[in-house]
């Protein structure tokens, strides 16, 4: 079984948006601005992203 690396390391109990400003979020924040939230992820993953919204829409017009 995969462990979840989220939960294995508890990120999931302090996001960083609740985060007090410290070196942990600055830690944080670094990462979500160079990993995940970069130019060059963002445009990798813009067709998986529209697909998914497209999906949630098509989801919630037939509920």
């Amino acid at each position: 079984m995969v462990i979840d690396a989220v939960s294995a390391l508890n990120h999931h109990k302090n996001p960083v948006v609740w985060l007090p400003y410290s070196p942990k979020w600055r830690k944080r924040r670094k990462i979500c601005t160079s990993q995940v939230f970069a130019t060059s992820k963002l445009d990798a993953s813009q067709s998986l992203r529209k697909s998914k919204v497209l999906e949630i829409l098509y989801v919630g017009q037939h509920v």
